[in-house]
């Protein structure tokens, strides 16, 4: 299983919700661990999720940053890993991507 991170990124109260699709190719079960960085106010944050099955169609983790700035609406840099079980073991899949905070 494969993943992106839908962006624009919803920003409420300095907290990013990441989502991203799920597409279950036999998998019973996954989780997620984001890291999230924005480099111009300095703000970062790495947050896993909890275990999703199907038929669930997204994840989604909560991050709220460590720094002094916190987030805010602007680009940022965000890796992500997702780890699938099915009948064969763990399946990894990492990615990174430039995603965008708040509003566009």
């Amino acid at each position: 299983m494969r993943s992106n991170f839908d962006t624009p990124m919803e920003l409420t109260n300095g907290v990013v919700e990441a989502c991203g699709e799920l597409d279950w190719k036999g998998e019973t079960g996954v989780s997620v661990m984001v890291t999230l960085i924005q480099r111009q106010h300095h703000a970062h944050a790495t947050a896993s999720s909890k275990p999703f099955e199907p038929p669930a169609d997204e994840w989604m983790v909560e991050l709220e940053a460590t720094g002094a700035d916190g987030f805010s609406d602007g680009p940022a840099h965000a890796v992500g890993v997702l780890s699938a079980v099915d009948g064969h073991g763990v399946t990894v899949f990492h990615w990174s991507q430039d995603v965008r905070l708040g509003e566009e």
